[in-house]
């Protein structure tokens, strides 16, 4: 009943076992067709030439021998060839099968005697299978006896039986084969359909075919990144909800002492509490919107580096700039500009004042170019188990959420949903003599050229 309501329903299953059954059965119809057009019916040909010259040969025969000699020679003939020879009999009628044999059959003795031929029928019970083929010699009509079933097989049944049989077994096969390809597009469009309305799920299975095993993958990873985004959202929310408490709450008491009181100094702080949740409110939907991937153009990679450098030089940030040759990537100009400035600011803020490095390189290989970005800089570095941790929004290796002991905490999260969004890939490495490294890899996926100034 389930195979019947997939069918009804016109699903993928369904679909898929059809075509396979409709292609399979087509191809063994043609088969059938070539086996009969070279096979069965060639050799059938080749029966009914035999048997028409052995029965016109018998005939013959009988014919010339003396009436002593002919129940010997009936009874040889029906020993070795099952034939009978009987002069005529009333009990024979029209046969009521009419198999290609015994067209072939009277056309070959027909092409024998040069007289029309038609094999008959006896109505006795126990001679059902038993036809007769009526011979005139000498103007005497002589009844040869055979059976059918001396041919072995009956083609046409034989065929009907094939075609039948192989329609059923490509259904089943069919079915089997739709079923091991549809179970993991069911079961992904299940779990497609809980993840759409929010549910936690597990990740499927991955085994089938390479292909199947592909998407099933594909559609993990996709969802364990939503998990993760919508658990940095979460986390992102509440974090900015509990730092935009404490500028409230400070500019409620200083309206309250305004009241009484108005001074310059309480007017000064409650523009600082005001920019300071303008900042955290701009840095949310700077996050948001990198989350989304912005029109990529291709540039040259090096003079917007060069640009960067210029402008933290021009602000007094001590940064040692190694530079690297010219290469063209497809990729947001704005956004790479904010990953590189944030992982700059996080590192002059860590850096412990001392001067910042950025790497620039290009590895070459396979007819690729991979772009390599390196921020260095020389403070305390990150514990190996907070390396990935501190990419979460609002993660902080210092738990006090003072702006004057450390930044926001969005920084790297910015940086890392940037480069998702433009295709790049951001990590933190710890840096050999002490510092972290913060290296952007621009990949070989990316369209790409190298361009000659």
């Amino acid at each position: 009943m389930k195979i019947i309501e997939e069918f009804r329903r016109g699903t993928l299953f369904a679909k898929t076992a059809l075509t396979t059954t409709l292609v399979s059965s087509l191809f063994l119809i043609f088969t059938l067709a070539l086996l009969a057009i070279f096979i069965i019916v060639p050799t059938s040909q080749r029966s009914a030439d035999n048997l028409a010259s052995l029965i016109t040969l018998s005939a013959n025969v009988w014919q010339h021998l003396p009436q002593q000699q002919r129940p010997g020679f009936t009874a040889e003939l029906n020993q070795r060839y099952r034939l009978d020879i009987s002069p005529m009999r009333p009990d024979l009628v029209s046969r009521t099968r009419h198999p290609p044999f015994f067209i072939m059959l009277e056309e070959k003795l027909k092409k024998q005697l040069g007289t029309d031929v038609t094999v008959l029928q006896s109505n006795q019970p126990d001679e059902r299978h038993r036809y007769w083929a009526p011979i005139t010699r000498a103007d005497q009509k002589i009844l040869v006896g055979f059976e059918y079933s001396h041919m072995g097989l009956d083609p046409p049944v034989t065929i009907l039986i094939l075609i039948v049989v192989g329609v059923i077994a490509s259904f089943i096969a069919a079915v089997i084969l739709a079923h091991r390809l549809t179970k993991p597009l069911a079961g992904l469009a299940r779990a497609t359909q809980r993840l759409g309305s929010g549910e936690q799920i597990e990740p499927l299975p991955e085994r089938g075919p390479l292909e199947l095993v592909e998407l099933v993958h594909s559609f993990n990873v996709m969802a364990l990144q939503i998990r993760d985004l919508l658990a940095n959202r979460t986390t992102l929310l509440a974090g900015i909800s509990h730092d935009l408490r404490t500028p409230l709450t400070r500019m409620e008491l200083t309206l309250e002492m305004l009241e009484n009181n108005p001074s310059p100094r309480l007017i000064k702080q409650a523009q600082k509490d005001i920019a300071q949740m303008n900042r955290l409110i701009g840095l949310f939907l700077e996050i948001s919107r990198g989350l989304q991937e912005e029109k990529r153009q291709l540039i040259n990679i090096k003079p917007l580096l060069d640009e960067v450098v210029e402008d933290y030089k021009q602000g007094g940030t001590d940064i040692v700039w190694h530079q690297g040759p010219d290469c063209y990537k497809l990729i947001h100009p704005l956004a790479l500009r904010r990953i590189v400035g944030n992982l700059l600011e996080n590192a002059v803020r860590y850096g412990g004042g001392k001067a910042v490095d950025l790497n620039y390189h290009v590895e070459s290989k396979d007819d690729s170019e991979t772009v390599i970005i390196e921020v260095l800089d020389q403070g305390p570095g990150i514990p190996d188990a907070q390396l990935d941790a501190v990419f979460q929004p609002l993660h902080r290796l210092e738990q006090s959420r003072s702006t004057h002991t450390g930044g926001s905490g969005l920084g790297l999260s910015i940086a890392r949903q940037l480069a998702m969004a433009n295709g790049c890939k951001v990590e933190l490495i710890p840096r050999e003599g002490g510092g972290t490294c913060a290296r952007i890899t621009i990949g070989q996926k990316q369209q790409q050229r190298r361009k000659d100034d």
